[in-house]
């Protein structure tokens, strides 16, 4: 029972990467007006995102802090049938937290930023 609990998880890690590799959405932090946050993605560059906005991609941004923004994308039929068809659970909502990225300060970076994805 374990293997597959860790199975189900590495598939919604999986397609939720997917999802917001293909929005390729970095979270920068907080926004000058409360209950916004900044983001930068491929298709529209720098931007203010409000709380309750939704992105086809990645889902509505439920929370914003210093540190990660959250968004929940419901499930469709289609993704829940065919989770259900693996022998997953099949939830109704997708949880994704964004983290933020932080703008080097003179120094290379590494990498752009890290996602952490939980599906409730």
């Amino acid at each position: 029972m374990e293997t597959r609990f860790l199975l189900l998880s590495a598939l919604l890690i999986c397609a939720a990467t997917a999802e917001a590799a293909r929005a390729d959405l970095t979270y920068l932090g907080p926004g000058p007006r409360r209950d916004t946050a900044i983001v930068r993605d491929s298709a529209r560059g720098i931007r203010e995102l409000r709380k309750g906005e939704t992105l086809p991609e990645v889902g509505e941004l439920r929370t914003i802090d210093d540190d990660e923004a959250v968004f929940d994308r419901v499930l469709g039929h289609d993704e829940r049938q065919h989770l259900r068809a693996t022998g997953a659970v099949a939830p109704d909502i997708q949880r994704l937290h964004l983290y933020r990225h932080r703008e080097p300060t003179g120094a290379p970076s590494a990498g752009r930023g890290s996602l952490a994805i939980h599906g409730n």
